[in-house]
């Protein structure tokens, strides 16, 4: 498989998480809450729209939309297709291939600097106020 064609596997799977988990009406209400919030401080304070947008008492149709939405079954009982009783597919995955290991040698580490023979000062010397 390609590498494109890998990353549009990702990409499905990914929003059919989304949309099974019901993320899609969080993301909708969150547009929601903020053109309300947006409308409602236009005519009030902050602290007065905020309370207006999260009170319940002031929904807007959008919100009232969502709310509608999400108490009805995304597909009536009547007509869930027979497919909905499989489990599950069994398939095979991509394979990974993974590069043979190398092992790499580094040159023997050397130190440059003179050893320090001396001990320091007990205590140590403290540096002369500036006057």
């Amino acid at each position: 498989m390609s590498r494109h064609c890998l990353k549009l596997i990702h990409c499905v799977v990914i929003a059919a998480l989304f949309a099974g988990s019901g993320a899609q009406w969080f993301m909708l209400q969150s547009v929601a809450w903020t053109g309300m919030l947006i409308r409602f401080s236009q005519q009030t304070t902050f602290t007065e729209a905020v309370e207006k947008t999260f009170d319940g008492q002031h929904p807007c149709p959008l919100c009232s939309h969502i709310a509608n939405a999400e108490t009805q079954p995304a597909i009536p009982d009547a007509a869930a297709p027979a497919w909905e009783s499989i489990k599950g597919i069994l398939c095979h995955g991509p394979a990974i291939f993974r590069p043979a290991w190398t092992s790499v040698s580094y040159p023997p580490f050397i130190s440059w600097g003179p050893a320090r023979s001396a001990l320091p000062l007990t205590p140590p010397p403290r540096l002369a106020a500036l006057a």
